[in-house]
């Protein structure tokens, strides 16, 4: 079988001719193109503004800031996941406190947070994680507006989702997003953040341009900034990419169906009820189980880990994390990306199903609770 990558983006021809006539412009510097595709997305997660930048990872630092979190505030994260979350908030100051998982659906919920909570905490980051929009999503949101704290939405894999209660990136006092090459809108790289309130707005917007909001018009900066603003290159590319966002969505779910039926049910499918945005499945002896499907030329990976493992964090393992510590054993990713095809999808499934795998199941997760 022909080698299957974990994340193959889908670049179409349309893709490749909106960069092309954005190069041929002449305009490739943040402009125009890019002012659009921050409207575009504004009006998909039905926000009052959206602020395309350079990386998902620079938006939660610029998040953080934007929303008045200083620097030895306490903000709560995931002890299981990608490392970018808890490095954004680390390298401006903030004071990161982990939160265990739920072991059934990977996310933080409100039992987890409590648990973590202490006196000194201001802030959640709830990620959506596999694009879940739904359930611990919606309680998270609300527990923290009751309880005073402020929530920031990491919709890196949520974006375009929608429930009848929720779209992705619809959440928080702040969301933001990413457009790293694995996820279903991709820019090469760049991110962007979210937002309803006009002062986090303009915060933003002098974070990631030099200080200022007119400082080009009027030779004054109000505070020091950064230029971490997204190039009209890679935003030609997105809101080309923007514009067949149901087409791909549509084509992750039949994707999903297919798969999960030949894995006999057996993928990790988020609490909306929608695809997962990366194919998980959880399994008894999990490294033997990745090593034998890497052997037939399929790009899985064990992905993410406990955070508490990696040097700079060790000391953030503070009491039990049976989620993570869970995720961190059983969970195997499949290949995901919307660029493999539906053919090469079904393959993939087939050949995994060949090998003798014990699949966790919920008597499993019921344990570790």
């Amino acid at each position: 079988m022909q080698f299957i990558p974990l994340a193959e983006p889908k670049i179409t021809k349309k893709d490749v001719t909106a960069v092309s006539s954005q190069l041929t412009s002449s305009f490739v510097g943040p402009g125009k193109t890019a002012e659009k595709f921050g409207d575009q997305l504004a009006r998909l997660t039905k926000r009052n503004y959206a602020i395309p930048t350079i990386s998902g990872t620079v938006a939660l630092s610029i998040a953080a800031k934007a929303i008045g979190l200083k620097p030895g505030d306490e903000i709560l994260v995931p002890a299981y996941g990608v490392v970018s979350v808890i490095n954004a908030f680390k390298t401006v100051g903030l004071k990161p406190g982990l939160v265990d998982i739920n072991p059934h659906h990977g996310c933080i919920d409100t039992d987890t947070i409590r648990a973590a909570l202490s006196p000194d905490t201001k802030a959640v980051c709830y990620i959506s994680f596999l694009g879940n929009i739904a359930g611990s999503y919606e309680e998270t949101i609300d527990f923290c507006r009751k309880n005073n704290l402020q929530i920031i939405e990491d919709a890196a894999w949520s974006l375009g989702r929608t429930t009848a209660r929720a779209c992705g990136a619809s959440g928080g006092d702040i969301a933001i997003t990413s457009f790293s090459v694995p996820k279903l809108i991709t820019t090469g790289q760049g991110g962007a953040l979210f937002t309803n309130d006009e002062e986090t707005q303009k915060n933003s917007i002098r974070l990631i341009d030099q200080g200022g909001i007119n400082w080009r018009k009027t030779g004054d900066i109000e505070l020091p900034g950064s230029n971490l603003r997204m190039s009209d290159i890679n935003a030609a590319l997105g809101l080309s990419q923007l514009h067949s966002l149901p087409k791909r969505m549509n084509r992750k779910q039949q994707i999903f169906n297919t798969i999960n039926s030949i894995l006999e049910g057996n993928l990790v499918q988020p609490e909306d009820g929608l695809f997962p945005a990366q194919n998980v499945i959880l399994v008894h002896d999990r490294d033997r189980v990745l090593s034998e499907i890497k052997k037939l030329n399929i790009g899985a990976a064990s992905n993410y880990g406990c955070i508490y493992n990696l040097t700079p964090y060790v000391n953030l393992k503070q009491g039990c994390f049976i989620g993570a510590e869970f995720w961190a054993k059983h969970a195997l990713y499949l290949p995901f990306g919307i660029g493999t095809s539906k053919r090469d999808m079904k393959k993939m499934a087939q050949a995994v199903m060949t090998l003798p795998i014990d699949f966790v199941d919920t008597v499993d997760m019921e344990r570790v609770r």
